[in-house]
């Protein structure tokens, strides 16, 4: 996952999506550090990437669930933005710790918050200017 101007042959791009691009990609590579380190806190994510500091590219070892991310990062972006949410709910049902739900919790709602513009862009796309 990374932020680009040009994305490397064969990646998939998604853009472009101004400066709001800087802390979706936070969030998502947080939430998918999470998703792939079940066993692992929010406060044990790489270092600084609780205070926004996430590298530009990120690699992350999600060994048996990268084709599920993937499809549901697709999703997010080209299909249906709401799966990921709800996806990512069900991974983090478990955690029960106050601080961690806080943090999962407001890393989504900026998920929501970027799927409801796209819902909106999507549905402004579609329209005829009639004069």
């Amino acid at each position: 996952m990374a932020l680009t101007e040009v994305p490397v042959t064969g990646w998939h791009r998604h853009g472009p999506m101004g400066s709001g691009a800087i802390h979706l990609h936070g969030t998502l590579a947080r939430l998918f550090w999470l998703v792939a380190n079940p066993d692992r806190a929010f406060m044990e994510l790489p270092s600084g990437w609780g205070r926004g500091r996430v590298e530009e590219k990120v690699t992350i070892e999600c060994g048996h669930d990268a084709e599920e991310i993937a499809g549901a990062l697709a999703a997010f972006f080209w299909d249906a933005p709401d799966s990921l949410v709800t996806w990512l709910e069900s991974k983090f049902a478990g955690r029960m710790r106050a601080f961690e739900r806080s943090a999962i919790e407001g890393e989504l709602e900026i998920l929501r918050e970027f799927s409801a513009k796209q819902k909106r862009k999507a549905k402004d796309r579609f329209q005829l200017a009639l004069m």
